[in-house]
Order: C-alpha cells, then sequence, then structure tokens
C-alpha cells in the first residue's frame, strides 16, 4: 500500500511552514515594537519642547499681564498659547484661585506641567501665581495604532508569500523525494534487497553530494549491510541448531496456544528413546511422567506460567524400555505484550546423580543416627561427670572443714602452748586448707563455664565494668583513677561476662595494689581489622615469652607470697570468651601493665 506524508500534521514542511510564520511574526514584533516605542517617545519629546516655548516666550507676558490684573490680556494670551498642537488646557492660579482658563480639562492620556510665575519687586523676585498646563496623548497613541495596522497588514502579506514560497522549494527539493524513500521502503522485499532506490532528481556530483544524496547513499548501504546480517544470522542459526543438538540437554520448546511442543532435539532419543514424532503429539510429556511426581509438576508449571517467572524442576519420566530417568528442566516463560506465549527449555538427564545423592543420603541417615548415639553417650558421660565431680567437691570439701576447723581450734584454744614453730605450722595448714577449698570452687566454676547453656542477650558493658569495679572499690580505700568509655554494647550472656569482668578487672586490681596510684581503663578499639574490647592497668605485667601459659588452668606467673591466687580465673575468661565465638590475647612489659583484648561472635 502506498503511503504519504503530503499533508500531515506532523510534516516537516508544515512544521518548517509553522516555524517561518512564527520567526517572521517574532522579528516583526520586535522591530515594530521599537520603531513603535522610538515614535512614541519622539511625540513625547515634541510636547516636551511645547512646554519649553511657553516657558521660554509666553510665561513673561501671562506674569506681566497677572501682576496688572488685565484678565482679558489673559485669556487672549491663553487663546494664543492653545494654537500650539496638542495643548488641551491651560489655567492660571493665584493662592489656590483660578483667576484664568481655557480648553476642556482631561482626566488621562495627558501630560501636564506647573510653571511658576514671578515678578521683580522692589529688587525681590516674588512669586504671584503658576500656570498649569495639559497637552493630550490622544493623537500620540492614534499615530501608533495607526503605525501598527500598517505594519502587520504588510508584514503579514510578506509572511504569506514568504512562507508559501519556502514550501513551495522544500516541497520540490526535500518532501517529494522523501515520499518516494517511504514507497521504495514499504515495497522492499527482504528476500530482493539488490533493488535500487532511484529518484526523479539530477544526480549531483559524487565528491560533492547534497543531503539526499547522502541519504540514498545511506540507504544503499543499509540494505547491503542488512543483506550481509541476514547471510551470517542464517549461518549462525544453522550452527546453532547443530551446536544445541550435539550436547547431551534436550532443548525443546512449547506453543502454549497448543500445549504442543514445536521443537524437541534428538538428544530426546538417546535419553529416553521415543522418536521424536512422538513428542509432537497431544498429551506425550504429561503421560510419561511418574505419576508419583505427574501433580507437582503441573502445578509448579501453572504456578511458574501465571506468575511469568522462569523456573526448574527435578522430576521422574518413564523411559521407552520402563526405566525410571530422572530428568532436570530449565525452564524459561517467553513473553509477548506481557502475556505467556511459549516455554523453552532443557532438560538434563540427572540419573546418575540422584542414584548417588540417594546412596549419599543413605550414608547420612546413619552418621546422623552414630551421631544421635554419640551424642546420648556424651550427655550421659557429662551428666556423669558432673555428678563426679559434685561428689568429689563434696567429699573434699568435708575433710578440709575438719582440717581447717580444727587447725582453728588448736590456735585458739592451744596456741598460747606452742612455740612460733608450732604456730606457723598450724597457720600453713589453715592456709594450704583454705588455697585447697578456693581451688576446688575454680574447678566446679570451670565446669559449670564448660557446659552451662548460654542465653544471648544485649549486655551493656560499660554499666557491668561500672558494677564490678565499685564493689572493688568498696572493699578497699585506694587511689584508683577509672577510664570507662559509656555505651559501650555487646550481644553475649550476662551471666557468663561477669565472670570475665570479675576475672579481669580483679586481677587488674590485684596487681595494681602497690602502685601509688592505680589507672584501670576500659574501652575499644580496632586491632588487625577487627573491633576488641579491651582492659588495661598500670600494674606490674608480665614477661611476654609466659604470655600462652597465662590462660591454662593452674599456670601462675607470681607465687602466693607475692599475690595470691589458684591460676584458674584466666582459664575461666578463656573458656567464656572461646564459648561466645570470640577471641582473647593479652599484651604486657613488666613494670609497664598489662592489656587484655577480647571481642565476642554471639
Amino acid at each position: 500500500m502506498k503511503s504519504t506524508i503530503y499533508g500531515k500534521k506532523n510534516s516537516i514542511a508544515r512544521k518548517l511552514l509553522v516555524a517561518v510564520i512564527l520567526m517572521s511574526s517574532a522579528m516583526t514584533i520586535l522591530t515594530s515594537s521599537y520603531q513603535l516605542y522610538n515614535n512614541y517617545q519622539r511625540y513625547i519629546e515634541e510636547i516636551n519642547v511645547r512646554f519649553t516655548e511657553i516657558q521660554t516666550i509666553h510665561l513673561k507676558n501671562l506674569s506681566d499681564r497677572l501682576w496688572t490684573a488685565d484678565l482679558q490680556a489673559l485669556k487672549s494670551n491663553l487663546q494664543e498659547i492653545a494654537v500650539l498642537p496638542d495643548i488641551q488646557y491651560m489655567e492660571i492660579t493665584e493662592t489656590n484661585k483660578i483667576i484664568s482658563s481655557y480648553g476642556s480639562k482631561q482626566d488621562s492620556n495627558v501630560l501636564e506641567k506647573n510653571f511658576p510665575m514671578t515678578r521683580i519687586h522692589k529688587g525681590e523676585e516674588i512669586s504671584i501665581g503658576s500656570l498649569f498646563v495639559q497637552a493630550t496623548l490622544n493623537n500620540a497613541y492614534n499615530q501608533v495604532l495607526t503605525q501598527v495596522f500598517e505594519i502587520l497588514i504588510s508584514n503579514a502579506i510578506k509572511t504569506f508569500f514568504l512562507a508559501g514560497f519556502i514550501l513551495f522549494i522544500f516541497n520540490y527539493l526535500v518532501t517529494r523525494h522523501l515520499q518516494s524513500m517511504a514507497d521504495f521502503t514499504t515495497q522492499l522485499d527482504i528476500t530482493k534487497l539488490d533493488s535500487q532506490l532511484n529518484l526523479d532528481r539530477k544526480t549531483t556530483h559524487a565528491n560533492n553530494p547534497d543531503e539526499i544524496e547522502i541519504l540514498v547513499q545511506a540507504f544503499a548501504s543499509m540494505q547491503e549491510k542488512l543483506a550481509t546480517s541476514i547471510s551470517k544470522l542464517k549461518e549462525r542459526e544453522l550452527h546453532y541448531k547443530e551446536l544445541v543438538e550435539t550436547t547431551t540437554a534436550i532443548p525443546w520448546e512449547i506453543d502454549l496456544s497448543t500445549d504442543l511442543f514445536t521443537y524437541v532435539g534428538p538428544q530426546a532419543i538417546n535419553v529416553l528413546g521415543y522418536p521424536i514424532t512422538e513428542w509432537y503429539t497431544e498429551n506425550f510429556w504429561r503421560d510419561h511422567i511418574n505419576p508419583i511426581d505427574t501433580d507437582n509438576v503441573i502445578n509448579l508449571r501453572k504456578k511458574s506460567i501465571n506468575t511469568r517467572l522462569d523456573f526448574e524442576l527435578e522430576y521422574r519420566m518413564i523411559s521407552k524400555e520402563g526405566k525410571t530417568i530422572w530428568i532436570r528442566d530449565d525452564v524459561k516463560v517467553v513473553l509477548k505484550d506481557d502475556k505467556p506465549i511459549k516455554l523453552q527449555g532443557y532438560m538434563f538427564d540427572i540419573t546418575k546423580r540422584k542414584l548417588d545423592e540417594i546412596e549419599l543420603n543413605k550414608h547420612r541417615n546413619n552418621l546422623e543416627n552414630l551421631i544421635s548415639e554419640r551424642t546420648t553417650e556424651l550427655i550421659a558421660s557429662n551428666k556423669e561427670l558432673e555428678s563426679f565431680a559434685y561428689s568429689v567437691s563434696h567429699d573434699l570439701r568435708a575433710p578440709l572443714r575438719g582440717i581447717d576447723g580444727f587447725s582453728q581450734i588448736l590456735l585458739e584454744d592451744f596456741g598460747h602452748k606452742l612455740d612460733s614453730t608450732g604456730l606457723d605450722y598450724l597457720t600453713r595448714i589453715r592456709t594450704a586448707a583454705q588455697m585447697m577449698g578456693q581451688i576446688i570452687n575454680d574447678l566446679l566454676l570451670l565446669s559449670r563455664v564448660t557446659r552451662q547453656d548460654i542465653v544471648i542477650t544485649e549486655v551493656n558493658l560499660s554499666t557491668l565494668a561500672y558494677s564490678v569495679l565499685t564493689r572493688l572499690q568498696e572493699s578497699t580505700e585506694r587511689n584508683v583513677q577509672l577510664i570507662i568509655e559509656d555505651n559501650l554494647i555487646a550481644q553475649a550472656d550476662q551471666n557468663l561476662i561477669t565472670i570475665v569482668f570479675e576475672n579481669l578487672f580483679g586481677n587488674a586490681w590485684k596487681y595494681t595494689h602497690n602502685n601509688d596510684k592505680t589507672i584501670i581503663e576500659f574501652s575499644k578499639t580496632i586491632k588487625n581489622n577487627k573491633t576488641y574490647f579491651y582492659i588495661k592497668d598500670n600494674g606490674i605485667g608480665f614477661d611476654m615469652q609466659f604470655v600462652d601459659k597465662i590462660f591454662q588452668p593452674f599456670q601462675r606467673l607470681h607465687n602466693n607470697s607475692e599475690f595470691e591466687g589458684t591460676g584458674i580465673g584466666l582459664a575461666n575468661v578463656s573458656r567464656v570468651i572461646h564459648r561466645h565465638g570470640g577471641d582473647i590475647f593479652a599484651e604486657s612489659t613488666q613494670g609497664g601493665g598489662s592489656t587484655f583484648y577480647f571481642n565476642f561472635n554471639s
């Protein structure tokens, strides 16, 4: 069908015509406005010249007539002045009283001027009245309107002829050739791209083509490139088909309007054994899905089509030999105008993988049963260990309490009969018994820390630090400076973290005992790209070559004569931190204090 671009509302010719008219009108308005404005200003200047003429020529005569009170002469002079063009009205006033006037007073479209009237009397200039002159602007406005009308008429005629000429030239040089190109494109057959576009015009010089010739050449080049692209596309399509059909996956396509396969790759014969022609029959795919999987597969397919989402599913199909073949189907929903029209995808034979998974699940189930049995045995063992620890602690505490108690009685009742050596022995016995009791308590705490369930909550570490240090300060009077950063928050078990703080702050308190001024700091920092909380003191410190021992049970770097302790506290701290998935380490210098760094990964 032949297309036409003539007469279209959005044609280039019409747009050009409108642009010319608008541009010409705009230029006319601008130039005319400037010209009219100048004419108006010139008219105003002429009126001002007449005002000046009245002042220089007539004002003195009027003043003389007013001085002599010659009203008839005043009237005559005003009539003479009224002959001047545009002078509308004049009046002479003396002490706000009109002495003489001439003409009709106008309320609008006027220029007004007051002239003071004076007289030399006894060597002095005195005011005797004023002259009020009113000039009309009506003539000026009439002249401007006349000029506007003349300019509009003349420019409208000029613009009309100019626009018509431009439209004719544009149609001849451009539009008709564009129409020919549109007709040629509409009739172009993609199988006959060698046809040539010929225009009814003189061909320009090959070395200096005009715009239309450049467009024709570009169109010919486009035809050539399009033909080349179609040829390459056909080659690629053939190559792609050969490539797809050499893979082990089965490519396929279903038309949703008929629910029939439009393509199935030849690989389907090797996987399931059915001839390809059978795949194109109605309900073939549905009828050969394992009945166990049919409902689930069909429902998932419907859901994915309705939601327009690609999907993947695994199911079983029955081969021609009656074997079960596991299939993984990767499906793409093809849309047109936002509506599903096709399904495309690949079927993969995953039978070997599925059989391996089934075998692996058997081993996994056996392993889970074995783990369950070992867990039950471990729980029983822990309960036995807990019972044993309780029994041992109870059995040990009773004789220790006897040793401590009877030693106390000996000191109180028979201490006066013993010499200093005997008293020292009894004191050592009591101290050892108390130390043994504390060791038993610490071992029980270590056991409880290892077994206790962790309850993670948000803990304000700064508040907890203040609480622990306040209890330490209440037990003794010391000059201690506490530096605690506010609102340090962690996700942790508050009861277990209290054990950590009591041990770390207790050590900081203990090992700064001999300082004149103690400084204990709690804050956080970044080390090795990780956030750590730290507790720092200015105590005696320790040799870093022994740093690996301080978190092991019963490993002490100082004897009891210097600082009391059991060597269990830091072991408890390490257990708690590691149960939170965190990390702890220490840095110290002898005589320069210690810093313990720790974090949580709750």
